[in-house]
């Protein structure tokens, strides 16, 4: 600050010299003098007014500082529209003077217009330098742009891809990875992911106000979703949200977002990406580029080698397990034994269509639950309508006819013999559409179970020979013995060495399959399910992504699924039901007096775990034996052992293993079955023998396992149909005292089927 007021107080007031008054103030002569002459152009009068201050009184003598008056003949552009430009995307200094020039030729060149802008912008708010410590904060945020994946080659459809951005305050060492949404689950599954690159956990998280991380925003006390809180805790690590519209809270993330963008997003603008995996796996190799390569400017150092003298010695230890949100979400299970998740549909063993399950949702994968128990478990899948079928929980019927494909009907041709896959291969080369030609494959291969692998092989070098590529011609030539007729031509065929024009070019070689090693392995110890697991999930690009707990838990519920089902079918095929009935296939609208609520709690099978009894009566033809059968299957599901037979055929079958000397063996293995269902009660009076044995069969069951009893007849006809009181007292002592009832009227459904079909 000059000493202008003094300067002209000595000078005014006191008469001193210049001289005098610039050793006094210790100012230049020429300067005092300079001074006393603006003051008269000024007009001011001495003494100047005392609400005038000095900062006031210099500007009337000097002007405005920093402004040169006369000296700018050129224009100005807005300097606060400049500012505004220089936030949109991809807009820079010299692209704006650019624009400017050619508005202005005669304007500020790039030089001093850079130093005009800078000279203004030194009036805007200062930003306050932060220092970050090693280890201290990681900041974390999305980028606004997005990856677009194209999720189904058919239709072309695109799906856009998310990219997570993260990065550590004292080196800067960056990471990006790319998630279908920004919901809760991929903002935990981007961390975990975070976390592994880095190695370890900082001390502090730094994101922004989003949802997923802030439930309220607040400048002095924001609320952490609990959720993110939990993850944070069980990581050791604590969040600190930016505040509220304050971006540079968080700089060392935005400005890696601009970075990320423009070192990622322009390299890949030009590649086309069909699945997340693909994404991930070209972002990976970008950002290590730009943490092993590219060198920092102000340290001399690339972002990795800062990280190992900096962050890697302070961060915190990762956890011994990552931490895994699930959601959970009700469904029903289709007649197509899926349930939709997200637009993605997920197989369950058949059995349990149309129950009622509980899903359990992660980021990788889906589980389901049925009453607690686990039935299924699936790698999650993108939402684009496509179905994840375990092909063991498919029915039979469906899985044999899934598994007849194109490649499979061709090893099949090629393991019974070269004629038979050469005849294959001609069959669908002459077709149309190759498809038309699998049904009429599959059924010549089928004739090797009446005809043997010799014959079929014989008979397919004979259709070639006849130029015979259909079903009815290769069956017929089997039927007649026409494939033991020996063929000339194929011993011509084989003495030349070049095949003739007539003959069918004939290749005897077979393509060596080779075979996994933990494949083998797998077979060795009777793990198929887990082999066919791990085929898949081999076979599967996102499969990358699962770490080797999920892997083990897929492969383990696929083993376990696969057990499962061929516990069932042996249960199943043991039990011999006489109707290939299912709880799920029910008709509760059919008029026949049954109760839904009594029939659900039935199915539970409580009472067979209390080794109870259960008699269904009702007339002919409301359907006792297919819902008996449909109790008897849902025990099989329950892992309970069951017998169906019809009373008048079991009595007929112990009266002649006690004339062969069965009896005692027939009589324990009935005595061990959990549900022992006898149809047909009632349909005749029981003789001597009848009473004996049943009766000795009740005694065995009593109390140790439980009876399903079906009958037209109702209960208090019982005791004159077996004959003996007795006898009638002590077998329904033992059945019907402690049994469950369900009774039935209404017409026969067999009637109402006819005449509905009439």
């Amino acid at each position: 600050m000059r000493h202008v007021r003094e300067i002209l107080r000595l000078s005014l007031e006191a008469g001193l010299s210049t001289r005098v008054i610039g050793e006094r103030t210790g100012v230049g002569a020429t300067t005092v003098r300079d001074m006393l002459k603006r003051f008269a152009r000024s007009g001011l009068n001495w003494p100047v007014p005392v609400e005038m201050s000095d900062a006031d009184l210099e500007s009337c003598l000097y002007g405005l500082p920093g402004v040169k008056p006369g000296r700018r003949k050129q224009p100005e552009p807005d300097w606060s529209a400049v500012v505004c430009e220089l936030k949109r995307k991809h807009v820079t200094l010299q692209v704006l003077w650019e624009e400017y020039i050619g508005a202005h030729p005669d304007g500020y060149r790039y030089s001093r217009w850079c130093d005009l802008f800078r000279r203004w912008e030194g009036r805007l708010p200062l930003t306050m330098r932060q220092h970050h410590a090693g280890g201290e904060k990681m900041f974390v945020d999305y980028a606004g742009d997005t990856v677009p994946v194209v999720v189904d080659r058919r239709t072309g459809e695109v799906r856009d891809a998310h990219l997570f951005v993260a990065v550590l305050g004292g080196s800067s060492l960056s990471f990006a990875c790319a998630t279908w949404t920004e919901r809760f689950a991929d903002w935990i599954e981007a961390h975990n992911s975070a976390f592994a690159f880095f190695g370890g956990v900082a001390h502090l998280l730094v994101p922004d106000n989003a949802k997923v991380a802030v439930i309220k925003a607040c400048h002095f006390d924001p609320m952490v979703n609990r959720s993110y809180t939990d993850m944070a805790r069980h990581c050791g690590t604590a969040v600190l949200p930016a505040r509220p519209r304050k971006p540079r809270d968080k700089a060392k993330v935005e400005a890696c977002v601009g970075i990320v963008e423009r070192w990622v997003l322009g390299r890949l603008r030009n590649r086309i990406f069909y699945s997340l995996a693909e994404v991930n796996i070209a972002v990976a190799e970008c950002i290590a580029d730009l943490n092993e390569i590219r060198v920092l400017r102000q340290f001399g150092k690339t972002r990795r080698h800062l990280f190992e003298e900096i962050d890697a010695p302070n961060l915190k230890p990762l956890p011994i397990e990552p931490w895994v949100h699930a959601e959970w979400k009700r469904c029903r299970v289709g007649l197509d034994y899926h349930i939709a998740i997200e637009h993605h549909h997920y197989s369950v063993p058949w059995r349990f269509a149309r129950r009622e399950v509980e899903a359990r949702i992660t980021a990788r994968t889906v589980e389901i639950f049925l009453e607690g128990e686990r039935i299924a478990a699936h790698m999650r899948g993108s939402g684009n309508g496509r179905h994840t079928t375990i092909p063991e929980h498919m029915p039979s019927s469906h899985r044999r006819y899934r598994e007849w494909t194109p490649l499979k009907i061709r090893e099949e041709a090629a393991r019974i013999g070269p004629m038979l896959s050469l005849l294959v291969e001609k069959i669908i080369e002459d077709r149309p559409h190759p498809e038309q030609g699998y049904r009429s494959c599959l059924g010549i291969i089928g004739l090797e179970k009446r005809f043997g692998t010799e014959r079929l092989e014989a008979a397919a070098r004979r259709a070639l020979e006849i130029q015979a590529r259909n079903y009815p011609s290769v069956k017929s030539i089997l039927e007649k013995g026409l494939d033991k007729v020996p063929v000339r031509k194929a011993r011509s065929t084989r003495r030349s060495s070049t095949p003739t024009s007539g003959a069918p070019d004939i290749t005897t070689e077979r393509t060596a399959m080779l075979k996994h090693p933990t494949l083998e392995l797998l077979g060795q110890l009777g793990l198929a399910g887990m082999a066919h697991a791990f085929t898949e999930l081999e076979s599967n690009s996102d499969a990358a992504n699962l770490s080797h707990a999920e892997w083990l838990a897929l492969l383990l519920d696929h083993e376990a699924t696969y057990r499962n089902d061929r516990r069932l079918a042996l249960r199943l095929r043991h039990a011999r039901l006489r109707h290939h009935a299912v709880p799920e296939d029910v008709d509760y609208r059919a008029v026949r007096g049954l109760d839904r609520r009594l029939f659900d709690r039935l199915l539970k099978g409580d009472w067979i775990a209390a080794h109870e009894s259960l008699a269904i009566i009702g007339p002919a033809g409301v359907g006792k034996s297919w819902l008996a059968c449909a109790i008897g299957h849902k025990a099989c599901r329950d892992n309970r052992s069951v017998l169906y037979t019809r009373l008048p055929r079991l009595i007929d079958d112990l009266s002649l293993a006690k004339g062969d000397g069965r009896i005692a063996a027939r009589m324990k293995s009935l005595a061990r079955v959990d549900l022992l269902i006898l149809d047909d009660w009632g349909l005749e009076p029981l003789d001597g023998n009848a009473r004996h044995h049943l009766l000795e069969i009740l005694e065995d069951r009593y109390g140790r396992r439980s009876t399903l009893v079906t009958s037209q007849l109702p209960v208090a006809r019982w005791f004159d149909l077996i004959g003996d009181p007795t006898y009638a007292d002590a077998i329904l002592d033992r059945l019907i005292h402690n049994a469950h009832r369900l009774e039935l009227s209404g017409e026969s459904m067999r009637r109402s089927t006819i005449s509905a079909a009439a």
